[in-house]
């Protein structure tokens, strides 16, 4: 019995000590019970960013603007160099056309007969033209009459200034829903980044929760929202160009005067116009001289040059895309009056894009211009799209606009471009994209 008690103090005694040697130390952390748990972060090998594509913006305008009878494309469609976009009204356009071609018929019929001696007929060409100088000279005089008119009666400018004043209001309220829309954009924007950054911060045991694909494109909408913003905000200001410049006219009456003297002028030429026809007249019925046959040519001449100039005018009654890309921005809509300049849409050129992404000071160094580099986005899962880096920016920024980085915001960055060819436009402006660059 003495026995036993004796071996089981020792037992008793040996417990104690392996107890007190195991679990009389510190207790130890939650971080080192739940190490073995963490994956520790390697040292990369290669640099990497983050960042979102972007592409060139074309603005498309019209140098001298006017009525738009067709507007042929919608904002996110696809369109390739040379499509016609936008159409004006032809009318008046058409009808300038058809009065010069037919004054180079007459100039160059008058010249003909000359050439050829009295002919039966002449005489009655000659009292045409006759005719049609009048004809124009009553023309001149209408518009002359019109501008008098409108100079004694303000009313007619004031209606103008009304209807302006109105469009004015329409292109106001449609500024303030692109920017209502942009808002809203950027908050999910905000949630997206914040998101992000907390995943690539994780260090809980448990896997990261992922972010939803509708969110992902919230960097995307938020830039097309702020691409809408743009266009409103330029139509906007084409209508206040427009409203001002009629004011200017009611503030300013020199100025309509300016065009009543520009009528005038023209009223004088049209009755320079019926003499020199009436001289031809009479040059006809005495026999046409060289003096008179040389007059003939000079004016053969001059109305094929006014046709001329005509017809170069006729590319300024459309608008057509310049290259193949996206309609990212549309300010124009048909039956509104297009102000010369003012922009109508923004075209993205998309055969080749360019991934804009920020490098921390200390990484800096490992990037280099002609550098070749990697982007991958979510829209294409497993597949790599190769770059060459062709800007890295002299200037730091201490706040990236654009992205989060796994550094945080609190170090210095630098802005750097990485050019990617797109011949097949899988890469959409504004998509996030991840990029590793070539050591």
């Amino acid at each position: 019995m003495k026995r036993k008690i004796i071996v089981f103090t020792l037992l008793f005694l040996g417990l104690t000590a392996w107890y007190l040697l195991a679990y009389g130390q510190e207790k130890p952390s939650l971080e080192n019970v739940l190490s073995p748990f963490h994956l520790k972060e390697e040292k990369a090998t290669e640099p990497s960013a983050s960042g979102v594509i972007e592409a060139t913006e074309v603005r498309l305008s019209s140098p001298k603007g006017g009525k738009v009878a067709q507007v042929l494309v919608k904002e996110g469609e696809a369109v390739s160099k040379g499509q016609k976009l936008l159409s004006f009204d032809r009318t008046f356009y058409d009808k300038k056309i058809a009065l010069a071609r037919a004054q180079v018929k007459v100039a160059e019929a008058a010249l003909a007969h000359a050439q050829a001696g009295t002919r039966p007929g002449q005489i009655a060409i000659a009292e045409a033209e006759l005719q049609r100088a009048l004809a124009a000279r009553e023309a001149a005089k209408s518009a002359l009459n019109d501008l008098l008119l409108l100079k004694e009666h303000q009313q007619e400018l004031d209606l103008q200034i009304a209807v302006a004043e109105a469009q004015l209001e329409a292109k106001k309220y449609r500024l303030a829903q692109a920017l209502a829309m942009k808002n809203s954009a950027e908050i999910s924007k905000n949630l997206y980044e914040h998101l992000q950054k907390v995943i690539e911060e994780w260090s809980y045991p448990f896997p990261a929760p992922g972010i939803p694909s509708e969110l992902k494109m919230a960097p995307y909408e938020w830039w097309k929202a702020w691409a809408s913003v743009n266009a409103a905000q330029e139509a906007l200001e084409g209508q206040q160009k427009l409203l001002a410049h009629l004011q200017e006219l009611r503030a300013h009456p020199q100025e309509l005067e300016a065009q009543i003297d520009e009528a005038r002028a023209a009223l004088e030429q049209a009755e320079a116009a019926v003499e020199a026809a009436q001289a031809q007249l009479e040059g006809y019925r005495a026999g046409a001289t060289k003096e008179q046959i040389q007059a003939l040519e000079a004016k053969v001449e001059q109305a094929q040059a006014a046709l001329d100039a005509l017809l170069l005018q006729e590319k300024d009654l459309e608008i057509r895309a310049p290259l193949d890309g996206i309609v990212l921005g549309k300010s124009v809509h048909e039956g509104e009056v297009l102000a010369p300049g003012a922009s109508a849409f923004i075209l993205a050129d998309l055969s080749q894009v360019k991934a804009t992404v920020y490098i921390p000071e200390p990484d800096l160094g490992r990037v280099r211009v002609g550098q070749k580099a990697y982007i991958t986005v979510d829209a294409w899962p497993g597949r790599t799209f190769k770059g060459e880096v062709t800007y890295i920016a002299n200037e730091a920024e201490f706040t990236p606009r654009n992205v989060a980085t796994k550094e945080g915001r609190t170090l210095t960055f630098y802005r750097v471009e990485i050019t990617v060819k797109n011949p097949k436009g899988d890469l959409k402006p504004g998509m996030p994209a991840d990029v590793v660059f070539e050591r």
